[in-house]
Formats: structure tokens, C-alpha cells, sequence
């Protein structure tokens, strides 16, 4: 298998930005169209919200409790990381799945954060597999484990309920709408472990809340979280 692998990697791809056709490090973009992409300058160390300058910590991030020590969060939520991202999420397009992977890697690579014990993607409902057919962000988390040598697990972190799509609401509903929606599996496999979560968009962070304090309630030693865009910040109404 890793030798059909490899051989792909000498195949020329059609870069997803400029549609040249091209060998590149990073299959299905080319390596102009890759350092183009807009990246985050400065964010809060815990969140990941963009901020003028690097901070360890956030108002909000000081404010409230929260589970997750760090985030690496490459991108803003706007082209074409958005269009990428629904693609994925809505069109079932995996071409680009190697460049948001790669993403991923490349700012947890910068970040220089000590090496995680093992990858939990974020989870949906079964209700919403069934529909869905996949959960992007497992796939994500696969891919990353690939670039990492890491482990990845789908059946730790799983969801206790379904919830209501969160596209259209305020920051408040979001919260109340994820509380208490996780539920852990196998509990012994990340007890003093330094776990490292995957999701593909952050907004409000409420589903990222919930996760890792179910995480730390199953004695996780720590928790990092890495996704692809975080959107603008909403209000509370």
C-alpha cells in the first residue's frame, strides 16, 4: 500500500487555486498557491481568536474556565479555506483533504508543542453519519496522524446526543446547545495522557468546551486542541 502511495506522489496534481497541473510536496496545490494562503498573524495561545498581537491569554479566555491549554489554528475562516472547508464538509470534495491536513501539521509544527500521546477527532451524532455517510473531521484527524506518526482513536470521545446545526446560532444558544453532549468510551486509554483534538471550525469554541472538560473528567493529562479556520467572534444574542 505504501508503495502505490508513493508512487502517487510522483504524479502530477491539478492544484486547487490555479488549476495548473504540477508535482507538488503537498498533493492537489501547488507550492505558490500554498504560501499564499492567509494565515493568521497573532491569536490568543488558548483559543485561537485572532488578536493584534500574541497573547497567552484572552479576555474571554481569562474569564472563563477552560479545559484546553493551547490552539493551533492556521486560518481565518475565509477563501478559500471556507470554500475548501464546505466542500469537504457538504460536497464530499476529499481533494482537499491533503492541503487542510497539511495545514494543520504545519502550524502544530511551528508551535513546537510537546508531542501529543493520541489524536480524538471531534465527533458527531450517529443520526448525523447515517445522513452524513462521514464526519469530516475524522478524516482530518487521520491524515494529521499520518504527518504526526500518531495515533488516532474514533471511539473515545463519542456524542451522548444530537444536537441542533449550529450555522445559524448566537453565541449563547451554541453554548446551551452543546452542554452536556459528550460522552467518553474506553476511559482508560486517555487517563494521563496528553491528547491532542482535532475539529475543522471553531467559532464560539462551545463544542471544544464541552469535549475537553469531558476529556479532563476522564483524567486526561492535557489537552491541545488544532483546527483549520476560526470564524469571526459572535455576539451573545
Amino acid at each position: 500500500m505504501h508503495q502505490i502511495e508513493n508512487i502517487f506522489k510522483f504524479l502530477p496534481t491539478q492544484c486547487l487555486r490555479c488549476r495548473c497541473m504540477q508535482v507538488s510536496p503537498i498533493r492537489n496545490i501547488c507550492s505558490p498557491c500554498y504560501a499564499e494562503i492567509p494565515r493568521i498573524q497573532s491569536g490568543c495561545k488558548r483559543c485561537g481568536i485572532p488578536t493584534l498581537l500574541p497573547v497567552s491569554a484572552c479576555g474571554q479566555c481569562l474569564n472563563s474556565k477552560r479545559h484546553v491549554e493551547q490552539s493551533f489554528i492556521p486560518c481565518s475562516y475565509r477563501s478559500p479555506v471556507d470554500v475548501w472547508l464546505r466542500e469537504l464538509k457538504d460536497r464530499r470534495d476529499f481533494e482537499t483533504l491533503p492541503v487542510l491536513s497539511q495545514l494543520l501539521y504545519d502550524s502544530l509544527k511551528e508551535g513546537r508543542n510537546r508531542r501529543p500521546d493520541i489524536i480524538l477527532p471531534i465527533p458527531i451524532h450517529r443520526s448525523r453519519r447515517i445522513i452524513r455517510g462521514y464526519n469530516q473531521t475524522e478524516l482530518l484527524a487521520d491524515m494529521l496522524s499520518e504527518l504526526m506518526e500518531i495515533p488516532v482513536n474514533h471511539k473515545i470521545l463519542l456524542r451522548s446526543r444530537s444536537v441542533t446545526s449550529q450555522r445559524k446560532l448566537s453565541r449563547s444558544a451554541r453554548i446551551r446547545n452543546q452542554k452536556n453532549s459528550f460522552c467518553l468510551k474506553n476511559i482508560d486509554c486517555i487517563q494521563g495522557k496528553r491528547i491532542l483534538l482535532v475539529d475543522d471550525i471553531v467559532t464560539t469554541g462551545s463544542t471544544v468546551t464541552q469535549a475537553a472538560e469531558a476529556l479532563r473528567d476522564g483524567g486526561a493529562k492535557s489537552i491541545v486542541l488544532t483546527a483549520v479556520a476560526r470564524t469571526p467572534e459572535l455576539t451573545s444574542r
